[in-house]
C-alpha cells in the first residue's frame, strides 16, 4: 500500500521549475527505444540526459542530451565518491544507486531545479500536467517508484540517501557494498524496506500520489492506472497517445489522462511501424503490448486476440522459470553427476 501525499503550502518561485532526468543505459538500446524518445520530445521543456555505450544512430529530440560512456568508465567515476568498495559490477545494480545521482552526475544538474531517475520501458504523456508548479514548489520528492522519481535539486536533499535516519529500513552503506539488487530507489518492502519508507518515515516533503499507468499485478496482460481503482473493474483498457498527451480508454472513450505508461523491461513489445509511429500525432498502445496507428486493434475482439497470442508467445519462457524454481542449482548439480557430466 502506498500513502497519499499530504498537503503543503507552495513555495513562491519566479520560474516554471527546471526539471532533468538521469538515464545511465549500458548494452543495446531495445527496439522500442524509437517510441520513447518520440515521448520524450513533445515533453520539450524538460530535459532527458543519457549515459550510454550504444552508439547506434537515432532521431534525438533537442530536449534529449546524449553523452557516450562505457560501464567501467561510470563505475569509476562512482566509486570516486566512496571512501569503501562499492559494488557496482554489473549495469542492473545501477537501480540502487538511483537515490545518489544527485550527488554522482551535479556536474550535469547544475542548472536544473529537478533532477529525476527513470526508466526507457514506458511512454510519456504530457507530464508538465502532472508535475505541475504547484506540486514542485511543494514537496522535494514527486512518486515513489524506480521507472519515475524526481527529486529537489539541493544539497540537502541530494545527500538524503545517506543522512537520513533509515531505522528499520536498509542503510545505504550495506546496499552500495553488495552485489545484490534491494530496489533501494522505492519502497522496496519485499528487501526491508527502501528510499520510499525512509523519507516517509522522516517526515520530508514527499508526493506520493501516483497517477501512472503500470501492468496489473494480479494480471500480467492488462494494464491499471495506480490512483484510480475504480478502473480496476474496467475490461479491454487500452491507452491513446495524441499530440503529446497519454489517456487510458475503454469502448473508444478516453477514461482518463495518465503522465505515463509503464510495461516493464522484460516484456516483447511489438511496433507495427516504426517510421509512422515516429511521425504521427495520435497512435495506440494495445495491452499486452502493441505499439500501432491501426485504431482498429483497439476493438474488444483484437484485444482479447492480442492476449491470446502473448500467452502462446511467452508461454516458453514460463517454463523456464517454472523449471528454474523446481530445479535449483544443487539439485541440477545432481542431476548432472548422475548422467555422468562434468
Amino acid at each position: 500500500h502506498e500513502p497519499r501525499a499530504t498537503s503543503h503550502e507552495p513555495r513562491a518561485t519566479s520560474h516554471e521549475p527546471r526539471v532533468s532526468f538521469v538515464i545511465p543505459y549500458f548494452g543495446r538500446l531495445p527496439d522500442y527505444f524509437p517510441l520513447w524518445l518520440k515521448t520524450c520530445g513533445t515533453n520539450s521543456s524538460i530535459d532527458f540526459i543519457i549515459f550510454t555505450n550504444d552508439r547506434t544512430t537515432y532521431t534525438y529530440p533537442p530536449n534529449v542530451k546524449l553523452h557516450y560512456i562505457e560501464f567501467h568508465e561510470m563505475r569509476e567515476m562512482f566509486q570516486a565518491n566512496f571512501d569503501f568498495r562499492i559494488a557496482l559490477d554489473r549495469p542492473y545494480k545501477l537501480c540502487d544507486f538511483k537515490p545518489a545521482y544527485g550527488e554522482m552526475f551535479q556536474e550535469y544538474l547544475k542548472d536544473y531545479d529537478f533532477w529525476g531517475h527513470c526508466d526507457i520501458d514506458l511512454m510519456w504523456g504530457n507530464l508538465r500536467k502532472f508535475f505541475t508548479d504547484g506540486i514542485l514548489n511543494s514537496y522535494d520528492r514527486i512518486y515513489s517508484a524506480g521507472h519515475c522519481s524526481l527529486y529537489r535539486n539541493t544539497p540537502d536533499v541530494n545527500s538524503w540517501y545517506r543522512t537520513l535516519n533509515s531505522g528499520e529500513y536498509q542503510n545505504w552503506h550495506d546496499v552500495f557494498a553488495s552485489d545484490k539488487s534491494f530496489a533501494f530507489d522505492e519502497w522496496a518492502g519485499h528487501c526491508g524496506g527502501g528510499m520510499s519508507f525512509i523519507i516517509q518515515a522522516n517526515g520530508k516533503k514527499f508526493y506520493t500520489e501516483r497517477e501512472v499507468a503500470d501492468i496489473n499485478p494480479e494480471k500480467h496482460v492488462d494494464f491499471v492506472v495506480t490512483s484510480r481503482q475504480e478502473l480496476k473493474a474496467k475490461k479491454n483498457v487500452y491507452f491513446l497517445w495524441e499530440c503529446g498527451s497519454l489517456y487510458a480508454c475503454s469502448g473508444g472513450k478516453k477514461l482518463c489522462e495518465v503522465p505515463y505508461l509503464h510495461w516493464h523491461n522484460n516484456r516483447k513489445i511489438f511496433i507495427d511501424d516504426m517510421p509512422k509511429l515516429w511521425e504521427a500525432n495520435k497512435f495506440f498502445f494495445i495491452p499486452p503490448g502493441i505499439a500501432t496507428c491501426d485504431e482498429q486493434k483497439a476493438s474488444v475482439s483484437h484485444i482479447r486476440l492480442n492476449k491470446i497470442l502473448f500467452a502462446i508467445y511467452f508461454a516458453p519462457k514460463i517454463v523456464v522459470i517454472i523449471v528454474k524454481r523446481l530445479f535449483p542449482k544443487r539439485l541440477k548439480k545432481i542431476i548432472k553427476s548422475l548422467i555422468g557430466r562434468e
